[in-house]
């Protein structure tokens, strides 16, 4: 997992840097660096806490380090497909005058 070197060495970290924020050996960071051993679910969720990128950038899946919808966009985006028509109508129309200055600015 070459990302986990190259965001270990942008914070300037030491594999016993990281291995002592994740509770693991430094050797089992340099083990993670060369694809000898995958970490666990558990520590994948602690290295992108750590450096505040999502796990698919981490795990090689992405190339945008971090998510661009935010969590409250997410939770939003969770309601709204919970929503009946008539609730997203409401949502629409509340929504409508900052949509039409978007529509306007691009059509400039």
């Amino acid at each position: 997992m070459n990302r986990i070197r190259e965001l270990r060495k942008s914070r300037g970290w030491q594999q016993a840097d990281l291995a002592e924020e994740l509770a693991v050996s430094r050797q089992a960071v340099g083990r993670y660096e060369t694809g000898d051993r995958d970490p666990d679910l558990e520590t994948i969720d602690r290295i992108c806490d750590i450096f505040g990128v999502t796990a698919d950038y981490l795990l090689g899946r992405s190339n945008i380090p971090t998510p661009q919808i935010s969590a409250e966009e997410w939770r939003l985006l969770a309601a709204w497909r919970q929503a009946d028509d008539r609730a997203r109508t409401m949502v629409e129309l509340a929504l409508e005058p900052w949509t039409e200055k978007k529509e306007k600015t691009a059509a400039s």
